[in-house]
């Protein structure tokens, strides 16, 4: 995944820095189609409410969205789904995840699922 000024990187971790950007970076799997995320950043104020609209070779526009939304999620969570290590199902199952549509959940993990799983050299 190539996210340069997107995100930034220490000891395995990952918080986006520019959401819009960093979605529109990687690739995604399952179907063509259209997503829409909310996501929280109490912290920093780089949320949103973003658009992504997939095309068939997996790869994705991103844009700010007004309207309603499949998912809320955090900022932090979203760090940990976006290289495709962390489902949001179990996300989900913890109560991290607010679905509005249902079977939004599963069209996410269908989206953001990777060939290659996430590896960090350093150990904790």
């Amino acid at each position: 995944m190539s996210c340069p000024p997107a995100r930034s990187r220490r000891s395995g971790c990952s918080r986006p820095l520019d959401v819009e950007a960093c979605l529109a970076s990687r690739t995604y799997g399952g179907a063509p189609g259209w997503l829409s995320i909310d996501i929280v950043d109490d912290f920093l104020g780089r949320g949103g409410r973003f658009a992504l609209e997939i095309d068939d070779s997996g790869h994705a526009a991103c844009s700010r969205h007004r309207g309603d939304v499949d998912l809320t999620l955090s900022i932090s969570d979203l760090g940990a789904t976006i290289a495709g290590g962390v489902s949001l199902q179990t996300l989900a199952e913890a109560g991290r995840i607010d679905e509005h549509r249902p079977g939004s959940v599963q069209r996410y993990d269908r989206a953001f699922v990777t060939a290659v799983p996430p590896w960090c050299h350093v150990w904790f």
